[in-house]
């Protein structure tokens, strides 16, 4: 439960700016990864650098 008694929901739309070297890069990634689409190129990005810093502070 959120602070005032509402759930939070279960997913969420992010929005972000980003420039064209960047989404070059994310579309490059995930091409080679054969990824259906830039979403799930970027989900998939998100979860790995979740994962990685989940576990530099476990180490620390």
């Amino acid at each position: 439960m959120g602070k005032f008694g509402w759930k939070r929901p279960e997913t969420a739309r992010v929005v972000v700016l980003l420039n064209k070297k960047e989404i070059e890069e994310i579309d490059r990634l995930g091409m080679g990864s054969g990824l259906p689409s830039r979403s799930e190129t970027v989900r998939q990005l998100i979860a790995k650098g979740l994962e990685a810093e989940a576990n530099s502070t476990e180490v620390s």
